[in-house]
């Protein structure tokens, strides 16, 4: 029989984002984050639903105080939901899964983050806040506008996103842009959706003020990893040379937040290299640094 004495002491992490202390990650937490693992795609090498896992597993090794804000950003709250099963019938019908989550984070009042996932999820989180606001915009950072009225079979995929979103009335603006179809440019020149490339924000960091000047008080805030840059950001479906890097992304962020309300945002397209988590890394600091500027004001009081 073993005594008290000689038990093995055993230390029991929570597996949630960053690893938060319970105190920081139940019922009365800022924010609620949603793990989604859909791939819309038929690209083989396309493996976006393996993006939350990497992500939640990167940010176990976060530093919860963030140097740069000098802020511990989790005392915010941060609850992480398990994560949800997808529709895979369809784009359509999963993003009616989205929207369902969506909504009961907003009904509980706390700001929802989506963790992606390939980008047609953001549909379902624009759907959602759309039922509670009808005065909201959409600033997607992506390499692509995603505006094809079809593709691959489906007008719900990731390659049309923001065309449904246009659709729907919401006012969507676009940085970061280095490639684009026909189809796509025309719709830009013979629509009201603003965009800004990242070869514009290269040359003037104030070009990212013309999407912002374009968007209402509050924003949704959809960021494609493959606007960043390959050379940091390597895993996604659709790397695009000369795309932006950590502290442009952060002079953008910085930028809108200052100026916007956010009333929700989601980081989508990891697609995980095995034995490389550097983007994963990346994109867990990033959904991390986001909530801090959100919550900075609150979090300096």
């Amino acid at each position: 029989m073993t005594s008290d004495k000689t038990r093995t002491a055993v230390n029991k992490y929570p597996f949630n984002f960053g690893v938060i202390p319970e105190a920081y990650s139940g019922k009365q937490a800022a924010v609620c984050l949603i793990p989604f693992g859909y791939d819309s795609t038929s690209n083989p090498t396309a493996v976006t639903k393996r993006g939350p896992q990497a992500i939640l597993r990167a940010s176990r090794n976060l530093e919860l105080f963030d140097s740069e804000l000098g802020v511990e950003t989790y005392k915010v709250g941060l609850a992480t939901l398990d994560e949800v099963e997808p529709n895979v019938n369809s784009p359509l019908e999963n993003s009616k899964v989205v929207e369902a989550v969506v909504t009961e984070v907003l009904s509980s009042g706390k700001l929802p983050v989506i963790i992606g996932g390939d980008h047609s999820l953001t549909l379902g989180a624009v759907r959602a806040l759309r039922a509670k606001d009808t005065v909201f915009g959409v600033l997607m950072l992506d390499a692509h506008p995603d505006l094809f009225d079809e593709f691959e079979g489906t007008k719900y995929g990731h390659a049309s996103v923001a065309r449904r979103i246009h659709e729907l009335g919401v006012t969507v603006t676009i940085a970061g842009l280095r490639s684009a179809s026909r189809e796509e440019s025309d719709f830009i020149n013979n629509s009201a959706i603003t965009t800004v490339t990242a070869r514009e924000i290269f040359k003037s960091k104030e070009a990212i003020e013309r999407v912002i000047s374009a968007l209402p008080e509050r924003i949704y805030l959809s960021i494609d990893l493959d606007v960043m840059d390959p050379g940091e950001m390597p895993a996604v479906s659709n790397p695009e040379p000369g795309g932006l890097r950590w502290y442009d992304i952060m002079d953008c962020l910085e930028r809108v937040i200052r100026k916007k309300r956010v009333v929700g945002f989601d980081v989508v397209e990891l697609c995980p290299i095995p034995g490389n988590p550097t983007s994963d890394c990346i994109a867990a600091k990033l959904i991390y640094r986001v909530i801090g500027l959100i919550f900075r004001d609150k979090l300096l009081t």
